[in-house]
């Protein structure tokens, strides 16, 4: 019998493990690493994986760009709202569209030969919302997690069978390693604003049928792909909340996935989130990041990007995804500000999206190691 070891040497371990040891989430071999978010292709929004709209030349030509850059993770949306042409419903019947797989798997392909990790979100909770009760949108979602719409029919299981089985099939016999997350709703918290979870509009938000949801859609993917790591990202507002007080069930994600924009690049709550891998065991991404403001300004976006991904590493998240990479629409649109490509060139910010930069150690401490000049243009850096 091996005597118990003295109180003060517990107290001792658990000080190590606290202060000292490696965070215990931290996987061997894997380092901080940036990416950006796509979402869609070109201007194709919920259409950008079928014919005559996928673009092949668009991706390969985007892959490029990732992988001379040293972007590390690329993430795209696969439905974005439900009245999208990669599937239809007939009733309750759930279609694939069939140019769907083919142009998925030639993007998989693309990304697996240039060494790119890809992250995936099935839907867009932005537009998932409508005002009104017993709406098509509140009621396909509703009955997606509740699983009976009419009684005695199971949209889960149609959903999971002409939807999920042959995406992740594929995923799982020629791409296990190439796809590692699966985001089961793009900002799940804009859902819950809109209280989309139950049935009627202008109830009290309801994070229990946002959360059943979750570990639905989690297991059904997890039955098919048991290796995939499933999450619910969030961004709206005070959203740091619902990862670190618990709103969102812990058991059934993965990891924890937050969605920023402000002006400073500031996260909030940094030291909470320090010790969130350390009570869950589960790491952190940045799942989206930008700019608040609507000016667009290299000069911004250059000290946003630098100061958000600085921030992720210091408050220990494993990823930083940054929104978004490129807009190929004229002028100053919504989404120019934040692109990292627009207006026709590439903007300067792109840089820090190397994650050489900051895994390799070249950026490990930019407080003490001052960038270059033509590198760091605004006074917070020097």
């Amino acid at each position: 019998m091996i005597s118990p070891r003295p109180p003060i040497i517990i107290l001792f371990s658990l000080f190590l493990q606290l202060f000292f040891l490696p965070p215990s989430h931290a996987e061997p071999g894997v380092t901080f690493q940036v990416g950006a978010n796509q979402a869609w292709w070109k201007t194709n929004y919920s259409s950008q994986w079928i014919y005559p709209y996928f673009d092949g030349k668009e991706v390969i030509r985007l892959l490029d760009v990732a992988a001379a850059n040293k972007l590390k993770i690329f993430r795209v949306w696969l439905f974005e709202g439900i009245e999208n042409q990669s599937f239809s419903l007939n009733g309750n019947q759930v279609i694939l569209n069939e140019s769907f797989l083919p142009n998925f798997e030639f993007f998989l392909k693309a990304a697996k030969d240039r060494k790119i990790q890809v992250a995936i979100s099935l839907f867009d909770g932005n537009v998932i919302n409508e005002w009104g009760d017993r709406t098509p949108k509140r009621d396909f979602i509703y009955n997606l997690w509740l699983g009976n719409n009419p009684p005695g029919e199971n949209l889960m299981e149609n959903f999971r069978q002409a939807i999920l089985f042959p995406i992740f099939s594929l995923i799982a016999s020629k791409y296990k390693g190439v796809v590692t997350q699966i985001d089961v709703m793009n900002e799940i918290d804009a859902l819950v604003f809109w209280s989309t979870f139950i049935r009627s509009w202008g109830v009290f938000p309801n994070w229990k049928s946002a959360n059943r949801y979750i570990c639905a859609m989690s297991k059904a993917i997890k039955q098919i792909y048991p290796e995939g790591k499933t999450t619910a990202s969030v961004g709206w507002w005070q959203s740091q909340n619902h990862i670190l007080d618990g709103t969102i069930d812990q058991s059934c994600v993965d990891f924890f996935d937050i969605h920023l924009y402000n002006d400073t690049g500031e996260i909030p709550r940094c030291e909470d989130f320090k010790t969130l891998g350390l009570r869950t065991g589960k790491f952190i991404q940045l799942g989206e990041f930008g700019q608040k403001s609507s000016a667009f300004s290299d000069e911004l976006q250059d000290k946003v990007t630098y100061e958000f991904i600085k921030n992720a590493k210091a408050c220990n998240f494993r990823n930083a995804l940054a929104w978004r990479l490129s807009d190929v629409r004229p002028g100053n649109n919504g989404e120019a500000r934040f692109s990292y490509e627009a207006n026709g060139a590439w903007r300067s910010a792109l840089k820090w999206l190397n994650t050489d930069l900051w895994s390799k150690g070249i950026l490990k401490n930019p407080a003490r190691k001052k960038p270059a000049r033509n590198q760091c243009p605004w006074a917070s850096c020097h």
